[in-house]
C-alpha cells in the first residue's frame, strides 16, 4: 500500500513539474523595407504581446525578433512588417 501511494505521489509531482510551460522563447529574422521607420516598427510589434513584449534588434536592413511563441506567432510579425505602409 505504501509503495502504491509513493508511486502515485511521484507521478503527481512529475505531472505538475513537467506538464505546463509558461514561456517558449524563439527568434525570427526578417528583412526590412527600404525606408524603415524604426520607432513605428518597434511600437507596432510591441503591441502584439504586451505581457511578454518581444525583444527587437535592428541591424543593417535586418530585424531580429525574440518572442514568446506561446503568446504570439511569427506570422503576426511578418504580417505587421508587410503592412506597415497601410497603417
Amino acid at each position: 500500500m505504501k509503495r502504491l501511494v509513493l508511486i502515485g505521489f511521484i507521478g503527481l509531482v512529475m505531472a505538475i513539474l513537467g506538464g505546463c510551460r509558461l514561456d517558449e522563447w524563439r527568434e525570427v529574422s526578417f528583412s526590412l523595407p527600404d525606408h524603415p521607420n524604426e520607432e513605428k516598427i518597434r511600437k507596432m510589434l510591441a503591441i502584439l504581446d504586451t505581457q511578454t513584449p518581444p525583444e527587437i534588434f535592428i541591424h543593417n536592413k535586418k530585424i531580429t525578433i525574440r518572442y514568446n511563441s506561446l503568446r504570439v506567432s511569427s506570422k503576426n510579425f511578418e504580417y505587421v512588417l508587410n503592412n506597415l505602409d497601410n497603417e
